[in-house]
């Protein structure tokens, strides 16, 4: 009863004749961004989103993303389905002995990040993506953000998603860029305008931590006072997103890349519950 009357002779032709489902009419008549924030390892929360959007035939029609949000929206936006990207992903370590980097600017290097986004999108091109797609990333000398959306795509994931000191700056058009999260961790402008609504996720919540005893190691001091300081601006955001999902991940670090597959399932389980959110937006 959706479906136009070509669709539905189209359909009789091949044998496919169906009702399309009530989520597959938002992507059609709506156009859809996808805003996915920095994280680390919880970046990988956005595939149990996306996986769960799958299921629904929810179909975003741009994306934007900053560091760890980048590296899953480059991908989304090359065509590739979430498990696609997970699988990708996990054959990644970051953070292995492989992956030192015996510089002054970094201790790990983005090389083995490189090689997979090579292999997966060898044309390297912002302008041949299924999808508009926006990296963020943070020119930390002249303290701005640079959003980018055309020329070489790998180069400007690779400095959306590069921490300072723990990953070196990446050198694009003479500029030394770093992770967008340090000035942007949930762009959500250039979507504004360009789409219907927006579907932004948010990985870093926020947990209250005054009845914890153990104090904080230096790896997650380091994280927690990075999400601290752009906790307000991202929920000032928030409001702007038709759905905004958030999931708990308060134990789990930027680094526990190890727990990927849990932290996959958390997204998938946020988003689920999100469901009603969905069917609001008709």
């Amino acid at each position: 009863m959706w479906a136009d009357e070509e669709e539905k002779e189209q359909e009789e032709v091949w044998g496919r004749r169906r009702i399309t489902p009530i989520f597959e009419q938002i992507s059609f008549m709506k156009k859809i961004g996808l805003v996915l924030s920095g994280g680390g390892a919880r970046g990988f929360a956005h595939l149990g989103v996306l996986k769960f959007l799958e299921e629904k035939g929810i179909q975003v029609s741009a994306v934007s993303g900053t560091s760890a949000g980048a590296i899953a929206g480059s991908l989304i936006a090359a065509g590739y389905k979430a498990d696609e990207i997970y699988q990708l992903l996990i054959s990644t370590n970051y953070f292995g002995w492989n992956a030192i980097y015996w510089g002054k600017a970094g201790i790990f290097s983005l090389d083995a990040l490189k090689k997979v986004l090579l292999k997966a999108i060898p044309h390297n091109s912002f302008e041949q993506l299924q999808l508009p797609f926006f990296a963020t990333a943070t020119n930390v000398k002249s303290g701005t953000v640079v959003t980018k959306s055309a020329g070489a795509l790998a180069e400007m994931v690779l400095a959306s998603a590069a921490v300072p000191v723990i990953f070196p700056p990446v050198n694009i058009d003479g500029e030394a860029l770093n992770d967008g999260g340090v000035l942007n961790n949930f762009p959500i402008e250039p979507l504004i305008g360009t789409t219907d609504l927006v579907i932004g996720v948010h990985v870093n919540k926020l947990a209250d931590l005054s009845a914890q005893k153990t104090p904080l190691g230096p790896r997650e001091m380091i994280d927690r006072c990075f999400h601290l300081v752009t906790a307000a601006e991202i929920h000032s955001k928030a409001s702007k997103c038709a759905v905004f999902i958030e999931p708990e991940l308060s134990s789990y670090g930027m680094f526990d890349v190890k727990k990927s597959a849990a932290i996959m399932q958390a997204g998938y389980d946020a988003a689920k519950q999100s469901e009603a959110a969905f069917l609001a937006l008709l």
